[in-house]
């Protein structure tokens, strides 16, 4: 499994923690240390879809101008995702079957079947 996420966001610290007390094999990408890749994006976006792999209530989102914002669908998703990644919720869980995103007790049960 590989985690996506940034070390100082709270839910993926929780997160790392969780896994290694359940004894789950992880590789956390920081996505601010490694860069993602357009291809990373886009297998997401296929995957999850834009609305739910964005974080419309984060820092990030708010900051975005609201022509950015209220054209979002129109733009170039994938590139303003590599250019802002905290945009994206997070962590990102990435196992061969699935993409699971964020942490609550929901993520807890379905990471547990991943074992």
């Amino acid at each position: 499994m590989r985690v996506f996420g940034i070390s100082n966001c709270d839910k993926c610290r929780e997160a790392k923690k969780w896994l290694a007390k359940k004894e789950i094999d992880f590789e956390f990408i920081d996505f601010r240390k490694q860069a993602l890749t357009a291809e990373d994006i886009k297998r997401w976006i296929k995957n999850v879809g834009e609305e739910k792999l964005m974080n419309k209530r984060g820092t990030t989102w708010r900051a975005l101008p609201d022509e950015v914002k209220q054209n979002f669908e129109k733009l170039d998703v994938v590139n303003i995702i590599l250019e802002k990644p905290t945009l994206m919720k997070r962590p990102i869980f990435e196992t061969q079957e699935r993409l699971i995103l964020g942490f609550s007790s929901e993520v807890m049960n379905e990471l547990s079947r991943c074992k």
